[in-house]
């Protein structure tokens, strides 16, 4: 249910957008789509990679807290 309330709060604030507001909009849309593709498996390469070292040194805390 809130993905669809979410969504319709996005297309009513769309709807609400001028000329040029709406330009902004879809120049950033298109660029964000054209990124690179190597760019963004980097990122979530990178992203899950800190995830792992986060966890890492969480247990490493817990472990040592313990002993």
């Amino acid at each position: 249910m809130k993905n669809i309330n979410q969504r319709s709060q996005i297309l009513e604030t769309l709807d609400e957008l001028d000329q040029q507001q709406a330009e902004k909009v879809l120049a950033f849309m298109k660029s964000f789509l054209q990124q690179d593709p190597h760019k963004i498996q980097y990122k979530r390469f990178k992203r899950e990679a800190m995830r792992e070292i986060r966890q890492a040194l969480t247990q490493d805390r817990i472990m040592n807290s313990r002993g």
